[in-house]
């Protein structure tokens, strides 16, 4: 689904949504579209940050630093955002988003 329009979100946005009811367990939808990610718009939230500053901040990575990106959708399901700014151009390299997911599974 790398060309848009597929359905891969909504499959990623309802598998995460059901795994955190079915199992009661804390879970986090990392949206890694930063140009046109839709969670945000999927669960109704508009948080002022999300993953775009963890990318651009990796010096500062930890999880209390985290989870002040995290904006809380339900019970157990937290959403770290893509952002909503159309005008910027995304240009990372393959490993940049590494050290956010080695925070996020801790």
């Amino acid at each position: 689904g790398a060309k848009g329009g597929v359905g891969a979100s909504t499959i990623a946005h309802n598998c995460a949504f059901g795994i955190s009811r079915l199992f009661s367990t804390e879970t986090i939808l990392a949206d890694l579209d930063l140009p046109y990610g839709t969670a945000n718009i999927d669960f109704d939230q508009d948080p002022t940050q999300g993953i775009a500053e963890a990318v651009y901040a990796p010096e500062r990575l930890d999880e209390m630093f985290l989870d002040r990106l995290l904006t809380k959708c339900s019970e157990h399901l937290s959403l770290l955002a893509a952002p909503s700014i159309l005008d910027r151009a995304y240009d990372f390299d393959g490993h940049a988003f590494q050290p956010v997911m080695e925070v996020l599974q801790r």
